[in-house]
């Protein structure tokens, strides 16, 4: 990546801009050795490894980083190449940064002086409060594109200045996710200003029901992993309407095959006759890909990595299901589209039925598990998740904190939780007696 950025390999000191991360990638090489067995080998040592000093390591690097991966998302990747992705990026992403930094703003020094680059590049960062070297190419790509754009146009109004924008936000949400993940602290007016809800404290099965009601996306916890059950304690943050991040990826989910082939066939088809199912299936994604007008909508256009139509509908009849009991249909799957840049690939699940008028009524819940590193990460401390749709996430009520813990024999915790509930009650009781007294 770093080599687009010059015209010649040799006018840097590669390893002089690198100094300061040698001892880390040592210390991550030597990690991964040891820890890779450790990793999922038991349940216990998967829950201990969360309260190692490994994860507040590896999150204070990672908060120094770019929250994009370049061909994170290419089709074909492994959990492999995926590792290996991640460990070129812990290894060279502030390097690269640098070198992007000093090709759109060479005043901040040339390459002849790495130091004094870094230097004055880090000077600067600490003038206006900028944490990482990404967040510091992204507003200066930002900006610059900006000042083109009023000179030449008289507006920075765009789709790209929208994009460069959020890439912007989302630099600085991630660091805010790593805090709070890692560290349980965080800028709570940095993160709505960017887009991103206070996190609240609930659990699985608050955030996503387990029952057949129309607003329940019980299938959504065996998408995120094994080792989540709905009692597992989460929390939740909302993605906000901020620079259009909500319509981008409501948008990303509704304009997707497979939402579109659930939507068609809850319409049209004989849910009780599976052959029926597939039929429409087929109806429908042939209309979507023999749409060639170039103005054609959004919806009816084929992500370019659907490039074989009978994978496309297997896919689909395997996420697609029928809720006899609670009268609707669902889709679960994860949308090809990914505007967003901090979720990346989410989880879509959509509820679907029809209106006594044939209209589709929908509830939709779009749910990404913030992992700082890859996911089911065992040395990050908090499973956070951020969402959006139409279904309302509860807090878990203070008895049940207080009747689980108990269960699981946490007797600490089961007394923090019991004496904040007495004093609730406390306080209840004498509402109770001043309002008899009026």
């Amino acid at each position: 990546m770093a080599q687009d950025y010059i015209d010649k390999a040799d006018q840097i000191d590669l390893a002089s801009l690198n100094e300061a991360n040698e001892e880390y990638n040592r210390r991550l090489a030597s990690f991964g050795k040891t820890a890779v067995g450790t990793w999922g080998s038991s349940a216990l040592a998967y829950q201990a490894l969360k309260y190692t000093p490994i994860g507040p390591a590896i999150g204070k690097k990672a908060a120094k980083l770019s929250t994009v991966v370049n061909t994170w998302y290419a089709p074909g990747n492994t959990r492999n190449d995926k590792i290996a992705l991640l460990y070129n990026h812990f290894k060279n992403n502030e390097v690269d940064e640098i070198l992007k930094i000093q090709k759109m703003s060479p005043h901040f020094g040339n390459l002849d002086d790495p130091k004094k680059l870094v230097y004055n590049i880090k000077r600067n960062m600490d003038n206006w409060g900028i944490r990482t070297y990404a967040e510091q190419r992204a507003l200066i790509e930002r900006d610059r594109y900006a000042r083109n754009a009023v000179a030449m146009r008289g507006s920075a109004s765009s789709h790209k200045y929208t994009t460069l924008s959020r890439n912007l936000r989302h630099e600085r949400l991630a660091q805010e996710m790593i805090d709070w993940t890692e560290k349980g602290t965080l800028n709570v007016e940095r993160l709505e200003k960017n887009g991103l809800s206070k996190p609240k404290l609930t659990d699985m099965k608050n955030a996503f029901g387990s029952g057949n009601n129309f607003d329940d996306h019980a299938g959504v916890m065996k998408r995120w992993g094994s080792g989540l059950t709905p009692d597992t304690k989460i929390s939740t943050s909302k993605i906000l309407d901020v620079g259009g991040d909500l319509k981008a990826i409501t948008g990303s989910a509704t304009r997707d095959a497979q939402y579109q082939m659930a939507e068609y066939v809850t319409r049209f088809a004989d849910l009780s006759n599976p052959d029926d199912i597939k039929s429409k299936a087929y109806e429908r994604i042939y209309g979507m890909k023999n749409s060639k007008n170039l103005r054609t909508a959004k919806w009816n256009t084929l992500h370019k990595n659907v490039t074989d139509i009978d994978k496309e509908v297997t896919q689909f009849l395997q996420n697609f299901t029928v809720n006899k009991k609670g009268g609707f249909t669902n889709i679960n799957f994860s949308p090809q589209f990914k505007p967003h840049y901090l979720a990346g690939g989410v989880n879509a699940s959509v509820n679907m039925k029809l209106s006594r008028y044939n209209n589709i009524q929908r509830n939709i819940l779009i749910s990404d598990k913030y992992d700082v590193i890859l996911e089911n990460d065992p040395f990050q401390r908090k499973v956070h998740f951020n969402v959006t749709g139409t279904r309302d996430i509860k807090r878990v009520p203070r008895s049940i904190k207080f009747s689980n813990e108990l269960k699981a024999k946490n007797w600490k915790k089961a007394f923090n939780q019991g004496a904040k509930l007495a004093m609730k009650g406390a306080k209840t009781l004498g509402r109770i007696a001043l309002f008899k007294r009026i």
